[in-house]
């Protein structure tokens, strides 16, 4: 599994790339609903043009990012926001274990759920930094 997820590396970065611009685009810093309309588009292109198994092993690997470093989550003083930080923790398992054991919680999900999971959720950019970080892509 991990030599597959070494293959997938560079769509991995690719989605990372297509989600952090979209999401940027939505929170107005870079405004141009062309853009955007583009942006979306390609994206929904590539991620479709994926087989189930490579999203979910990309699905794997963000979601090690997630749940295999420390959070803490404290409130900005006068903005009313949680400001999350993420922090290292021993992480005991080799890269084969970890994948091995969140690939297991996803099996039953079908393609199009992991293509909305891709498409809608803002965190997939860190996500995924993290995990290709932690398993040593």
């Amino acid at each position: 599994m991990l030599t597959k997820a070494k293959e997938l590396l560079p769509l991995m970065k690719r989605i990372i790339e297509y989600s952090g611009s979209i999401h940027r685009q939505e929170d107005g810093s870079e405004g141009k609903p062309e853009e955007m309309a583009r942006l979306k588009q390609e994206y929904a292109a590539l991620l479709e043009g994926m087989s189930r198994e490579d999203l979910l092993l990309i699905r794997t690997v963000a979601n090690i990012g997630d749940s295999e470093r420390g959070h803490r989550f404290s409130r900005e003083k006068g903005k009313g926001e949680i400001q999350e930080t993420i922090f290292e923790i021993e992480i005991r398992s080799t890269p084969e274990e970890l994948l091995a054991t969140y690939h297991q919680y996803l099996v039953y999900h079908t393609k199009e759920q992991e293509i909305q999971n891709f498409r809608y959720r803002v965190d997939v950019p860190c996500n995924l930094t993290e995990g290709i970080q932690i398993l040593g892509l």
